[in-house]
C-alpha cells in the first residue's frame, strides 16, 4: 500500500459519526433492558430485591427516564465538532455527581461510558498526526527536503492541515535537527 493510500484510509477511519452512531446505539440496547434485567446485573439477591422495591413504588420508570436522558445529551454533545464534543465527558461526570436520589439503574450503566469521548478523541488525533506525517513524508520524497510548515502541504498532499481534536486549531508541526513531529496537544 503506498502513502497516499494509507492517508485515505486514516481519514475514513477519522469518521466523526462513529462517536454519536456507538453512543446512540448503547442507548437504544439499555433503553430495551427490562426490570428483570437490571435486578440481575445487581449484586447479590438484596440488591435485586431493593430495585424490585423501587419498581414497585414507581421509581423504576423515573430512573430509567434519567438514564434516557443523560445518555440523549450525550449523543446531542457526540454531534458537536471538537473540541465542544468533548463537553460530553464533563457532562457526564456532573450528571453522575449531581444525580438525585434512588436511581440504581443510571448510577450503575452510566458510569460504562465515561472516557468513550475522550478515547474517540485520542483515536482521532493519533488518526490525524498519521495522516499529516505521510503527507510530510510524501512532500519529503517528492521534494528531498521536509516542508517548513503543515500549510505548506495544502493542497497537494492534504485537503486541510488536520485539526487537533483537543484544541480545534491545526496539529502542531516541528522540524527537529533530524527529522520532524506532528503532534496534538493532548489534554494536558
Amino acid at each position: 500500500m503506498d502513502l497516499e493510500a494509507l492517508a485515505k484510509r486514516c481519514l475514513a477511519l477519522d469518521d466523526p459519526e462513529v462517536l454519536v452512531r456507538t453512543l446512540a446505539g448503547v442507548r437504544c440496547v439499555v433503553a430495551n433492558i427490562t426490570v428483570d434485567d437490571v435486578a440481575d446485573l445487581l449484586p447479590g439477591g438484596p440488591g435485586a430485591l431493593y430495585y424490585r422495591f423501587g419498581e414497585a413504588l414507581g421509581l423504576a420508570d423515573s430512573d430509567r427516564v434519567v438514564f434516557l436522558d443523560v445518555a440523549t445529551d450525550l449523543v446531542r454533545m457526540a454531534g458537536a465538532p471538537y473540541p465542544d464534543r468533548l463537553l460530553g465527558e464533563a457532562y457526564l461526570k456532573h450528571a453522575l455527581q449531581e444525580m438525585p436520589g434512588w436511581r440504581p439503574f443510571a448510577r450503575l450503566l452510566l458510569p460504562g461510558l465515561e472516557g468513550v469521548v475522550m478515547l474517540h478523541a485520542k483515536t482521532s488525533a493519533r488518526l490525524r498526526t498519521l495522516r499529516a506525517a505521510l503527507a510530510v513524508e510524501r512532500f519529503r520524497l517528492e521534494y528531498g527536503r521536509l516542508p517548513d510548515a503543515l500549510a505548506g502541504l495544502v493542497p497537494a498532499h492534504l485537503d486541510a492541515v488536520p485539526a487537533d481534536p483537543f484544541t480545534g486549531a491545526p496539529l502542531r508541526y516541528r522540524r527537529l535537527p533530524v527529522g520532524y513531529v506532528v503532534y496534538s496537544v493532548g489534554m494536558d
